[in-house]
Formats: structure tokens, C-alpha cells, sequence
């Protein structure tokens, strides 16, 4: 070894290791992985752990730059750092993912102190295993929802609801309405440091954690699912009809008296097909009609761009968020029963063995003759209820040939061997109060397995 520094470093060390200076000479040379410099250096034995420890205390000084191939070069602050967002996991830890893409970054327990779970950050790599520490925060969390409490010593403190974010938030100054254990909205108005915690200031009271409906609104927040439709989405919505006009059927087939009906569960409020089905003697026609939304939502308006954002409706136990107006959701794009509306349909053609034969597109008109649940059409085709076969007569051709093709369709894919995975579902019960009460399992009848294997 010619180190310059090597009787400097033997005075330090039982098992002297290369001094910063000549590991920088070599550095400067070309970018090199800690294998090269055990070659490079003639680091042999007990040597090499101390030069890890030395290389990773080099980069954290800003001697060294690591890249993510575990190559160090000398430091270069611009290309030193990488952009990514912040992902926490409720351990404490968490990561980078790159924007580049690629293996994320790790980030330690106390690096994790300074950012939030998808703070947007320049992070630079520490050593060649990907631990790495924050350079700086470009964006951070604004605001959380969390659950208030008061210290024994007065201060008071919010446990953030999600656990991702494992630090607490210290509130400064509370009032007469703060009270222990309410469920808050915090506005974040001094960053975390290592040694102290972020501040906030509370904004919103969502209610105290045992009220009804407290957990949904903290979900709402905590996700960021709009629920407010925007001024011209509602504007736009009083300028829709009430019902299907004679303009709006034009160019589209009358299947009006095909007797469609709808088959949901019980709590649902908005349909979105119907199904009929009749014998040809060698076979079923099946046809399958989905509400025609995209007749109303036009895209590019103010009803597409607030769908767009929200992307689905969000269903809560005892709430819904419709990604569309109620006027639409549960009107005019709603499969209601009696009622005529606009749709898509497919029109099927089966045979005896379960064979599709050929099929077709086109956009109707229709009307739902009846709206059926799972529990009433399980209960006139498996139990033969009398009452409810009587009631819904005008149907039951309908309903006798759905049960026919099913069990075609059955046998069909048995033949081809598909596994059928039979999963029990639950289904939560709430008291009085809109608190979870139990939880309960519930199995499927030959109602819902018909749905689910003809549409």
C-alpha cells in the first residue's frame, strides 16, 4: 500500500484502512464500486468493513457521490441528487420511488422524521445498498385528519389517521370546542426536524370519534375523494331533461316491450343493467343492456372532467359519493324500474351446450319491467315461493330462461375446465348509533352466480 497518509492512519487504527485522500485519488480517476477498491487498494481481511464504514462516511460528508450501480465518484451536488416521492411504511421506514423509475431508495427510521408519507423530495444515495437520506423537500403534505388528544401536562397532540405517518403533530394552541379524542382537520404550519415535531393549527372538527358518520368523513379526507360537484357541472346538470325525450330515441332500436329487468342487491340505489333472456328452442337469445351514460356526459364538459377526477362512485356503509349528480347517478343513468331509458345492448345468441354463437352492438331504448333482488329471484327459482312467483308473473318467462341458460353456461365451463373459486363475502351490520355491530358471512345463491355468469 503507498498511502501517503499511512502512518497517519496507523496511529488511528489497529488495522489501518486507505486515508480519504488517496481513496479520492483513485475516485477522481474514474467511478469505482467497493469491490474495485478492495483490488485498487489491496484491501484484504478485517480491512474491509472499516472501508464500507469510511466510504459511506465520505458520501455523507459530501466527499463522494454513490450512484445507484454502487459506483462512487467525487461529489457533484446536481447529479447527486435524485427526485422521487416519498412512500412510508408504518414501521417507521420508508422509501423513494424515482421518477426515473428503477429500484426505490431507502430511508431510515430518522430520515423518515423529516418527510411525510407523499412528500415529493431530492434524495441522495449514501452507500451502494440504496440507504439514503433527503436533500430537500419540494413539496410537502399540507394538511392531515387525525384524532385530537391533550398531554397531562396540558399540551396537546394529534395522532394522524393514517399509519403511514408514524409522528405526531403538535398542536400550540387549541380552544374552547377542542375537546380530547375528536377526530380533526390539521393544517401542517411548521415542517418536522429531527428533533422536533411538525406543528398544525386545527382547521375542521369532523365530530368526537364515536359519532355516526365520523369515519367516513376522516376516509373522505384522508383519501381525497371529492365530494362537491364543481358550479358547471351543476349548472350543466339543471340543462338535462328530467326524462328520455323523442330526440334522444332517435336512431336507436325500441326494446321497450323486451321484458328486461333489473337484479341487485337489496341497499342498492342505482342500476346499472338489466338482463333478458328467451328460448329458441335450440338456445337462448340473451341480452344484456348497460345504462348509456356517455349519451349525457359529453367529454370534454364539465360533467366528464369532474367524472374523470373521481373515477368511480365510492360506496360507505351507510354513504355513497356518486361519481356523477344524483340527477344522473340515480335519474337518467340509473336502470329504474318503469321507467324508460337510454342504453347499450348486446344482443347474444347461445346454444344448448353453452356455446356462444354470435352476437351484436347497438344502442335502445328500454324499459325495466321489474326491479328484482338476488334474495327475491333465489327465492322463486330455488324455494318456489308462491307469493313472489305470483307477483312478479309478468316476468317469469324472463326469469325461468336467465335460470335455463345458467345452468348451460354452467356445464360449459365446467367442460373447459375453469375454476370456480366459491369465496364467502361478508357483510357488516351497524347499531343504532352507525357503529360497526358484527360481522356476519354471507353465501351466494343461484341468483347471483346467474348474474355473474351471463353478463
Amino acid at each position: 500500500m503507498s498511502d501517503p497518509h499511512q502512518n497517519r492512519e496507523s496511529k488511528k487504527y489497529d488495522n489501518p484502512i486507505p486515508s480519504r485522500e488517496y481513496i479520492l485519488e483513485y475516485v477522481a480517476k474514474q467511478a469505482v464500486t467497493t469491490y474495485d477498491l478492495y483490488d485498487l487498494l489491496e484491501v484484504e481481511g478485517k480491512q474491509k468493513k472499516p472501508l464500507t464504514h469510511r466510504l459511506r462516511a465520505m458520501v455523507r460528508d459530501k466527499q463522494l457521490s454513490c450512484n445507484r450501480e454502487g459506483e462512487y465518484s467525487i461529489f457533484d451536488a446536481e447529479k447527486d441528487a435524485m427526485i422521487g416521492t416519498i412512500s412510508a411504511h408504518p414501521r417507521g421506514f420508508g422509501f423513494v420511488m424515482l421518477d426515473e423509475g428503477g429500484r426505490d431508495l431507502r430511508l431510515s427510521a430518522h430520515q423518515m422524521k423529516l418527510v411525510f408519507h407523499g412528500d415529493r423530495v431530492k434524495a441522495r444515495m449514501l452507500d451502494d445498498r440504496g440507504d439514503s437520506e433527503v436533500v430537500e423537500i419540494l413539496e410537502s403534505l399540507k394538511s392531515v385528519v387525525g384524532r385530537l388528544h391533550f398531554g397531562t401536562e396540558g399540551g396537546a397532540y394529534v395522532v394522524v389517521d393514517d399509519k403511514r405517518i408514524c409522528n405526531n403533530i403538535d398542536i400550540p394552541q387549541t380552544n374552547d370546542e377542542n375537546t380530547d379524542q375528536q377526530i380533526v382537520i390539521v393544517e401542517i404550519i411548521q415542517a418536522p426536524t429531527f428533533k422536533t415535531p411538525a406543528q398544525g393549527k386545527i382547521t375542521r372538527i369532523l365530530g368526537d370519534y364515536m359519532d355516526e358518520g365520523v369515519e367516513t368523513e376522516a376516509a373522505l379526507y384522508r383519501n381525497g375523494i371529492p365530494v362537491d360537484f364543481s358550479g358547471e357541472t351543476l349548472a350543466q346538470t339543471k340543462q338535462l331533461p328530467t326524462a328520455v325525450s323523442a330526440q334522444d330515441k332517435i336512431g336507436r332500436v325500441d326494446i321497450t316491450d323486451m321484458k328486461l329487468v333489473t337484479i341487485d342487491g337489496e341497499d342498492s340505489r342505482d342500476f346499472d343493467d338489466a338482463v333478458f333472456a328467451e328460448s329458441t328452442g335450440n338456445g337462448w337469445k340473451l341480452v344484456v343492456a348497460i345504462a348509456d351514460v356517455s349519451h349525457y356526459v359529453e367529454e370534454g364538459t364539465a360533467l366528464d372532467i369532474d367524472a374523470v377526477q373521481r373515477g368511480n362512485s365510492v360506496y360507505f356503509p351507510r354513504r355513497v359519493v356518486p361519481m356523477l349528480p344524483e340527477e344522473l347517478s340515480n335519474g337518467l343513468c340509473s336502470i329504474n324500474p318503469d321507467v324508460e331509458r337510454l342504453c347499450m345492448t348486446c344482443e347474444m345468441n347461445i346454444d344448448a351446450e353453452g356455446n356462444l354463437l354470435d352476437y351484436k352492438f347497438y344502442p335502445a331504448v328500454m324499459f325495466s319491467h321489474a326491479r328484482l333482488t338476488y334474495t327475491k329471484v333465489g327465492k322463486i327459482l330455488e324455494e318456489h315461493d308462491g307469493e313472489l312467483t305470483q307477483q312478479y308473473s309478468g316476468v317469469m318467462d324472463n326469469l325461468n330462461a336467465l335460470y335455463d341458460l345458467y345452468k348451460a353456461l354452467k356445464g360449459a365451463r365446467s367442460k373447459r375446465g375453469v375454476m370456480d373459486f366459491d369465496r364467502i363475502e361478508t357483510q357488516v351490520l351497524f347499531d343504532d348509533n352507525g357503529k360497526i355491530d358484527n360481522i356476519v358471512a354471507t353465501s351466494r345463491n343461484d341468483a347471483h352466480n346467474s348474474l355473474k355468469n351471463v353478463c
